[in-house]
């Protein structure tokens, strides 16, 4: 793609001109360089980096970035479909333009990314939205469409959508264990399972993923979060501790953990887990909001409101 040497004082991102061909020189000589010949207002076309880098950063603006980014056509599909995934955490009605648009994409790979998206509306726009890709040309983007639409309601779905969702279910199954020496397959096979109440199953794949990797933070995650819905308490308390011991920067499980302490009463425990998660990914707003609500339960109004 066209060098992008902004980018790199801005994100950090490699560019052509520095790597590797003028090693000996700086960023800013590049720059300055590329401003020089063809003006500070030139055509660039890259700008998708700047909706993804908003995503990944948190900022406020991320989910109106994305969208635009996936509603220009001018950019490449890997992009739009990299915006697409990274727009589930920043779904709002606003965007269903730019998910419609995923969804009737010409490229497979931007349709694949719309189909996952598809988790973050209801029920009912899950399969108003999804129901026609169950039927789609291309392997993978059926088989993504049979995850988001795991466990739809018979009543939504016509004999033959059941149908077309049992035999794409069947073709996601099977490109999870195509790669099932991978954790993170069995990962996927659990929230697959879940969706459709399957939770025995949903354990053994959990349980599997761990057994292929014992330092996978979000597999133990995942199954103490299991064992709650399931009144299993101690079990989750002991997979959360394990998983806070084995990585104690790994934010989520220390959220985890103190909001099962807060589940039993044990304050301060609780308190010092939630600013650890708050601290180690201050750019998730759930993690500086329940740390918040907790310091003003727990007597720090002023703390919690500068939070």
């Amino acid at each position: 793609r066209v060098p992008r040497v902004d980018y790199t004082l801005k994100y950090g991102i490699p560019n052509a001109c520095t790597t590797p061909c003028h090693t000996d020189k700086s960023v800013t000589w590049s720059n300055d360089a590329v401003v020089k010949w063809y003006g500070p207002e030139r055509k660039r076309g890259n700008e998708y980096v700047e909706a993804l880098d908003a995503a990944r950063r948190g900022l406020p603006d991320a989910g109106k970035a994305l969208r635009a980014a996936i509603l220009t056509p001018a950019f490449p599909p890997i992009a739009r479909a990299t915006a697409l995934v990274s727009l589930g955490e920043y779904y709002t009605p606003a965007s269903i333009d730019a998910l419609q648009a995923g969804l009737t994409d010409p490229d497979a790979i931007v349709r694949a990314a719309a189909a996952r998206t598809l988790t973050s509306l209801d029920p009912p726009d899950r399969v108003r939205l999804g129901r026609a890709l169950l039927t789609d040309p291309v392997r993978l983007v059926r088989a993504w469409a049979a995850s988001a639409l795991a466990g739809t309601p018979p009543g939504l779905l016509t004999p033959d959508e059941a149908a077309a969702l049992a035999r794409a279910s069947e073709e996601y199954l099977a490109l999870e264990m195509a790669v099932a020496e991978r954790p993170e397959a069995h990962l996927n096979l659990s929230t697959f399972y879940l969706r459709q109440g399957m939770a025995r199953e949903a354990e053994a794949a959990l349980q599997t993923a761990l057994r292929l990797d014992p330092r996978n933070v979000p597999a133990r995650v995942n199954l103490a979060d299991l064992y709650r819905t399931q009144g299993r308490e101690a079990e989750g308390e002991k997979a959360l501790a394990e998983a806070v011991r084995l990585d104690p920067r790994a934010a989520e499980a220390a959220h985890a953990l103190g909001l099962l302490y807060v589940r039993q009463g044990r304050r301060d425990e609780a308190l010092t887990l939630l600013e650890r998660a708050y601290t180690l990914l201050p750019r998730v707003p759930r993690y500086g909001y329940v740390y918040a609500v907790a310091l003003h339960d727990a007597g720090s109004v002023s703390r919690a409101i500068t939070v």
